[in-house]
């Protein structure tokens, strides 16, 4: 996607100021896939997933969840021959349910941080079974949570 990163020790640090599309594999991704749906909505262009067919269980019903919520944010998305294609650029805040799914409420956390507007992320507390600390760790970095 164009970004920086850099690992110092147990530190990672990142910054991209500008986000290109980019070309990935669902199964490759593993427990990544989340955050690189949502980075693929911030990159200004189309990032092709393939595999996407390939995901089973969880990973598949994720995948389908976030494209759904992403596209209450304005995202656009479709499946063409067991890839997935994400049209990427602005978020607008929106209110966002992750159905309990953990994962899918901290990448939607990302995406509402990144959006223009406010965004409500409906049953949000289900972050505490994976991340009890999510939500403190986010307000550290600055972000306004309510």
């Amino acid at each position: 996607f164009g970004a920086n990163v850099k690992r110092s020790g147990d530190s990672i640090f990142s910054s991209a100021s500008h986000l290109v599309p980019a070309k990935l594999d669902a199964i490759s991704l593993g427990s990544c896939l989340p955050h690189a749906i949502v980075l693929a909505s911030l990159a200004f262009g189309t990032t092709e997933i393939s595999n996407a067919i390939a995901l089973k269980g969880r990973q598949s019903k994720r995948l389908r969840l976030l494209l759904r919520e992403l596209s209450r944010m304005g995202i656009k998305s479709e499946e063409r021959e067991g890839k997935v294609f994400i049209s990427g650029g602005k978020l607008n805040g929106a209110d966002l349910q992750p159905e309990g799914d953990s994962a899918c409420a901290m990448a939607l956390s990302v995406a509402a941080l990144a959006a223009e507007g406010p965004s409500r992320i409906l049953g949000a507390e289900c972050v505490e079974k994976s991340y009890p600390g999510f939500f403190l760790d986010l307000a550290k970095l600055g972000a306004i949570i309510r």
